[in-house]
C-alpha cells in the first residue's frame, strides 16, 4: 500500500522521536509508540482493512516481540514495537525492505566501529535509528 505524504511524515516524526530517545537513553517513548499502534491499525481499518496481507506485516513485527523476550531482550522490545507500528502501514514487501536496509545499515556501522576499535563485540548499538534510516530509504526508493 501506498501511504499518503502525510503518514509518511507522521512515520518518520514517530521514528525520529523514538530515534533520539533510543540514542540518548536506549528506551523509547512509550506512550507514543502503543498510540502509534493503536493510530495505525485504525488508520489500516478506515482505508483498506484488515486483510491478509497487512495482518502478516503486523505479524512480522510480532515475531520481533517474540524475539526479544525469548534472547532476553538482545533485540531491544522498543525495537520490535516500533517495527509493529510499520506493521500496521506497511505492506509486507515495503517491511521486508525496511528491514533489510536497516539490517544492512547496522551492519555496515557495526562493522565500522569494530574496525576502528571504537566498540568491542559485545556492546549495543541503538537500533532504532538504523530503522529510521531504512524507512526513509523506502520512501525514497519504493
Amino acid at each position: 500500500m501506498v501511504q499518503t505524504k502525510i503518514v509518511q511524515g507522521i512515520l518518520l516524526l514517530f521514528l525520529g522521536i523514538n530515534s533520539i530517545r533510543d540514542i540518548r537513553k536506549r528506551e523509547i517513548f512509550l506512550p507514543l509508540t502503543l498510540a502509534g499502534i493503536a493510530a495505525g491499525g485504525l488508520y489500516t481499518a478506515l482505508t483498506e482493512g484488515f486483510t491478509r496481507s497487512r495482518i502478516c506485516a503486523v505479524g512480522i513485527g510480532s515475531c520481533f516481540i517474540a524475539v526479544s523476550l525469548l534472547s532476553s531482550s538482545q533485540f531491544g522490545m522498543g525495537d520490535a514495537l516500533a517495527l509493529t507500528v510499520l506493521g500496521t502501514v506497511l505492506s509486507p514487501e515495503e517491511l521486508v525492505f525496511v528491514l533489510g536496509l536497516s539490517f544492512f545499515l547496522a551492519f555496515l556501522v557495526s562493522a565500522f566501529l569494530l574496525l576502528k576499535d571504537k566498540a568491542t563485540r559485545k556492546e549495543r548499538i541503538p537500533f532504532l535509528p538504523f530503522l529510521l534510516a531504512g524507512y526513509l530509504g523506502e520512501v525514497l526508493l519504493w
